[in-house]
């Protein structure tokens, strides 16, 4: 399985699989109500608008939240995240840690992606 992963098998077989029912559903041989048929001419679902106060007042408790914590302790626990994720080991309770340690998703994800790195698939193999 390695192999097909390497070769972009089973992404190229999801790829054409969502082509396929894309096709099905613009044809209209399959049906999504609300899609493709029995579509409502009402009025439009309102969409929620988050006013920019919002924003800044999240800023201004994460600007809050970080002079607070004990850093000393955070990075600490981010170091063993860090190691913890470059081992077979389960990174959760380290996670956990951090989190206790009032570390943001953000900076867990940036550990995980320095230790991991950013996948990003090879479009070329799903496409030959």
């Amino acid at each position: 399985m390695v192999r097909a992963i390497e070769l972009g098998f089973p992404q190229r077989e999801i790829s054409e699989a969502a082509y396929r029912y894309q096709q099905k559903l613009e044809k209209q041989e399959e049906v999504i109500v609300g899609v493709n048929d029995f579509v409502s001419d009402e009025a439009p679902i309102e969409i929620l608008q988050i006013e920019p106060r919002v924003e800044q007042e999240q800023i201004a408790k994460l600007r809050q939240l970080r002079q607070g914590r004990d850093n000393v302790l955070l990075r600490k626990r981010l170091e063993k995240l860090e190691t913890v994720a470059k081992s077979d080991a389960n990174i959760m309770p380290a996670i956990v840690d951090v989190v206790r340690a009032y570390g943001t998703i953000g900076e867990i994800a940036d550990v995980l992606r320095s230790v991991w790195g950013i996948y990003e698939e090879e479009t070329s193999a799903l496409f030959s």
